[in-house]
C-alpha cells in the first residue's frame, strides 16, 4: 500500500519563483505560525486558570465540609 505525500496548511510556493518570493512567503508563513502558536498558549494558559478556579473552589467546600463534621463529632 502506497503512501500518499500528505500536506498540512498552506502548500509551498512555486519552486520557479524569485527568491525573494520565496523568502517573503516564508516570512508570512512563520509569522502565521507564531501567532497559531501565541494563540494556542492564550487558550492553554486561559483553561489552567479556569481549572485552577474551580480546584479551589472545590476545595473549599470540601475543607467547609471537613469542619462541619468535626463540629458535629466534637459536639
Amino acid at each position: 500500500m502506497s503512501m500518499g505525500r500528505v500536506r498540512v496548511g498552506k502548500p509551498c510556493p512555486n519552486p520557479t519563483r524569485s527568491k525573494d518570493d520565496l523568502e517573503a512567503w516564508h516570512e508570512e508563513w512563520r509569522a502565521g505560525q507564531e501567532l497559531k502558536r501565541k494563540e494556542h498558549v492564550a487558550q492553554v494558559e486561559r483553561q489552567h486558570a479556569e481549572h485552577s478556579a474551580q480546584d479551589t473552589f472545590r476545595n473549599k467546600q470540601l475543607l467547609a465540609l471537613i469542619e462541619s463534621k468535626i463540629q458535629a463529632i466534637k459536639a
